[in-house]
């Protein structure tokens, strides 16, 4: 029993003593990156930790899966060596076990070498979109739950649909998991998975009463010089959620919401008018369109938004701005007609101050500078 307890203690004293003459120094037998660092201090370390990060800052990436190679580079997911944490975790390598396991950690490196993990981080943005945009194993994104309008007068939860293809919280963690050990270019084989949205029903469900409430009464707007009533229908006709950085957020179908105040709002605004011509001296020559008002800017619906999630509804009318209506015909347009000479005019007389002069003046300035182009008619 004696023999035992000496031949346990004499290891663990030689570490113990081997230890305090190398408190300040990576322990015997340690490899960064393949290299050896045993013994070395940080001033000593971090030049090597330095160039361990350059060189996997310029490394590839491979990562392989079932549906091919996804390639990429260090620099494209942000990869970045915390090269001061490195170095101290280094330095600190020995005292990482739990104590009792320490000695045989140290007896170990006799044999085996100990590696020195190095410390990278990825911009999780950039990953993302490069394993969205090079997935090669037939990726289909995840659908995110929402909320729309069930047609009786109240919004109901859409359930949201799983995807499949990488996970990019995987590829990440074998990402970093290689970066560790130091070696280029950094390496990984990995499996698609069910990609699952961010947000469950429930999520959805819960918005979707908070949207039937804010919706519940009418919205008055104004146009120009124009009101009008947006009723509960129709705005719970444009609900919709979007992803938020914590939970579903409640949004509005842009598309949806312009259609509707065009339709809400017909009269708004002045209309266009296109690039015409005058003859002047016998010779045509272009008159340019004018711009015209139209109901509404697109900044409509995060007006009326804005204005539904306030929570106070004592202002009388949401303002909506117009939107410019451009001419259909521009001026370009108007001179790729070729039209280049007048080709004949007549007048006709009438006796004055019969009723229907009123008329035929008036015809006269409803089609002056109207063209009638080629195949159609004037009617």
């Amino acid at each position: 029993m004696a023999v035992l307890l000496v031949l346990f203690l004499l290891p663990v004293a030689a570490w113990a003593l081997d230890t305090s003459m190398s408190a300040d120094l990576v322990v015997r037998n340690a490899e960064l990156g393949g290299q050896s660092v045993g013994g070395m201090n940080a001033a000593r370390l971090a030049p090597m930790v330095a160039a361990t990060a350059q060189r996997l800052a310029g490394s590839r990436i491979e990562i392989t899966t079932p549906g091919g190679t996804l390639a990429t580079t260090a620099a494209e997911v942000g990869l970045v060596v915390d090269q001061k944490t490195t170095v101290t975790n280094a330095i600190d390598l020995g005292s990482q076990p739990s104590w009792w396991k320490r000695p045989f950690e140290w007896l170990r490196s006799f044999v085996a070498p100990r590696e020195v993990p190095v410390l990278a981080s990825l911009d999780d943005a950039k990953l993302t979109a490069v394993v969205a945009q090079r997935d090669p194993t037939k990726r289909v994104e995840p659908v995110e739950p929402t909320i729309a309008d069930d047609g009786d007068g109240a919004i109901h939860a859409v359930k949201g649909i799983n995807g499949h293809g990488l996970d990019p919280a995987t590829v990440r963690h074998l990402v970093i998991e290689a970066a560790a050990r130091g070696a280029t270019p950094l390496r990984a084989t990995v499996a698609d998975a069910v990609l699952r949205p961010r947000f469950g029903l429930a999520d959805a469900e819960k918005l979707a009463r908070q949207a039937d409430a804010l919706m519940s009464t009418s919205i008055s707007v104004e146009a120009g010089d124009t009101a009008a009533t947006v009723t509960p229908a129709m705005l719970r006709r444009w609900a919709l959620a979007v992803p938020g950085d914590v939970g579903l957020v409640l949004d509005l179908d842009d598309s949806k919401v312009i259609d509707d105040l065009e339709k809400l709002l017909p009269d708004v605004g002045t209309p266009p008018l296109d690039a015409s011509f005058k003859v002047v001296d016998g010779s045509p020559i272009i008159i340019p369109g004018v711009a015209g008002a139209t109901c509404c800017a697109p900044v409509a619906p995060e007006r009326i938004l804005q204005a539904l999630t306030a929570g106070d509804r004592s202002k009388p009318s949401v303002d909506l701005p117009l939107r410019v209506a451009e001419p259909e015909r521009t001026v370009d347009d108007a001179r790729a007609m070729g039209i280049v000479e007048q080709v004949g005019s007549f007048t006709t007389n009438h006796p004055a101050n019969q009723p229907r002069v009123a008329n035929i003046h008036r015809i006269a300035d409803l089609v002056q500078g109207t063209i009638i182009e080629p195949g159609k008619r004037l009617s």
